[in-house]
């Protein structure tokens, strides 16, 4: 008999077994609302007017503390700025300075030789720079789109700019029906006239126009849509509320509004710090479930992430991608602390090379999230590697807010199946695959990436061993399959010196000129779901 002593098994596990692989991490933004959440939700608003309050209530209910009062004034908005070319024109005759021009649709351009240069049919008319048109019986068009009041051209560095003067109700006209359907509730249209034409007076003026501030046509200030986006609705509402703007203290409140809270508003201090106005609290919105946009998230069918792949489900590296150097390498987890409004402060993010905090408001500006109201979910599942078989491994499972998560496996071959429900919180769950297996979180929202736990098969030398030859077992019994006897080198590579097959009842024997020396028995193609595996190493000592 030759005498096997056998090698530490644990060297051997370390040059046949993978390395546990990385976490399979799954992130999911669940949210609320749609906006700023600071002041007067628009769907909230034609919530408490489909309930049978009226616009003051409305108000007053969102702008708290504040009464109603009447301003007047002239608005200025900017509708072109450096244009090679616009077009101005009306219906009806028109006065450009002190000359009147034909109806129809006249091409301003600024030439070289200074000054401002309309055309229409080949007839070209000269005018210095600023140039003011006034309306007919018609309204001016600028660029085809009609606008009350007057209409101002300059000229600067050979480019075209182009102002609309206009009455403050005409303005908010124009602002009405691009800021709320015009379908909703003549109470609702009216608050929103209201809030509109304080707004304007108050905290409006974001673009410049030579020197001095005047009112942007788009969300830097308000959507400004001229005449053409009136509609009947829209000029009863404006027209019933005359002047009327919201006061606090007998000053213009400043009267911020949005699409939708998610069912509660902002304090405009938690949402962009400073100073807390008495008037913008952060009060219920119960009527806001209205919107379509009161939670968001995968489980909607509106496209509330962009870039995310599956809407609003980002793996690790999809994120840590998407933000960059604000959160660390190795992304694992993120938690969130949130202000006094329900909305997120900041965001800690976790990873293999240490924390960050990112604001709440920079997570919502680079992931493009609809509010600031949100929580993050979380699936991560960790513990693939290789097993022998016959034994077990320890998965270790993270969830949060993730409700209904269940893991999975797909054995080799086979179809993703339940194995238990997942908990919330931290959890492990022994395994013990009988061939490679795969596992993965899954819940109703998002599925995490996969792990492999992989099985090599079980092989080992028999302890009693013929004259020339080396004998042992194979588990499970594979039959047919090759077993290499591998001796190792000086160097320590491995030289296989003789093979055979496993027979039915699982055992092997190869012959060969046994020496003295390590050996070990390796199956290199087991498959039928395993992966290449070998035995503990053994000594041969004497033969």
């Amino acid at each position: 008999m030759k005498r096997l002593l056998p090698v530490a098994v644990a060297v051997v596990v370390a040059c046949t077994c993978a390395a546990a692989a990385e976490p399979a991490t799954t992130f999911v933004l669940k949210g609320r609302g749609w906006g700023h959440g600071i002041g007067m939700g628009q769907y909230g608003a034609q919530g408490f007017a489909l309930e049978g309050k009226t616009y003051q209530e409305i108000l007053a209910h969102y702008y708290r503390g504040t009464t109603l009062g009447t301003r007047n004034a002239t608005i200025r908005v900017r509708l072109a700025a450096g244009r090679s070319s616009l077009t101005v024109g009306s219906d009806a005759t028109f006065e450009a300075g002190s000359a009147n021009l034909g109806a129809g649709t006249w091409r301003v351009t600024a030439p070289a030789s200074g000054g401002l240069r309309l055309t229409r049919s080949g007839t070209t008319r000269r005018f210095s720079s600023p140039l003011t048109l006034r309306p007919g019986s018609a309204s001016l068009e600028l660029d085809g789109d009609r606008y009350r009041g007057r209409l101002e051209l300059r000229r600067s560095a050979g480019r075209v700019w182009a102002l609309n003067v206009v009455s403050l109700n005409g303005y908010v006209k124009g602002v009405v029906p691009r800021e709320m359907p015009t379908s909703w509730h003549p109470e609702a249209l009216k608050a929103q006239s209201v809030a509109a034409r304080t707004y304007a007076l108050a905290a409006g003026g974001h673009c410049s126009w030579f020197g001095s501030s005047v009112m942007c046509p788009d969300t830097s200030d308000q959507v400004y849509g001229g005449r053409d986006a009136e509609t009947s609705a829209s000029n009863a509402a404006v027209d019933a509320t005359g002047r009327r703007v919201v006061l606090s203290g007998g000053a213009l409140a400043t009267t911020f509004f949005f699409s939708t809270s998610g069912g509660r508003t902002a304090a405009n201090s938690d949402e962009w710090g400073g100073t807390q106005l008495p008037y913008l609290v952060s009060v219920s919105d119960p009527f806001d479930s209205l919107s379509p946009h009161h939670r968001w998230g995968p489980g909607d069918a509106e496209d509330d992430c962009p870039g995310s792949g599956r809407d609003c489900v980002w793996s690790a590296a999809a994120l840590k991608d998407r933000l960059g150097s604000r959160v660390p390498a190795g992304l694992r987890d993120m938690t969130v602390t949130r202000n006094g409004s329900r909305r997120v402060a900041h965001v800690t993010a976790t990873g293999s090379s240490g924390s960050s905090t990112v604001a709440g408001s920079t997570m919502r500006a680079v992931l493009g999230l609809r509010s600031t109201w949100f929580t993050v979910g979380l699936l991560r599942l960790q513990g693939g590697g290789t097993i022998e078989w016959g034994n077990r491994r320890t998965l270790s499972l993270l969830v949060r807010n993730m409700p209904g998560a269940k893991l999975q496996r797909r054995r080799t071959g086979g179809s993703w199946e339940d194995v238990a429900t997942a908990a919330t919180g931290s959890s492990t769950r022994r395994v013990s695959p009988g061939i490679t297996t795969f596992y993965r979180l899954w819940s109703p929202d998002a599925t995490s990436g996969r792990i492999r736990v992989a099985v090599r098969p079980q092989i080992r030398f028999a302890a009693d061993q013929p004259a020339n030859a080396l004998r042992g077992t194979v588990r499970p019994r594979l039959e047919g399959r090759i077993v290499q006897v591998q001796r190792r080198r000086s160097g320590g590579a491995w030289r296989t010196v003789a093979s055979d097959a496993v027979n039915a009842d699982g055992i092997w024997r190869a012959s060969f000129d046994v020496r003295p020396g390590v050996y070990r028995a390796f199956m290199p193609s087991p498959g039928r779901g395993y992966v290449p595996g070998a035995s503990p190493t053994v000594t041969v000592v004497s033969g």
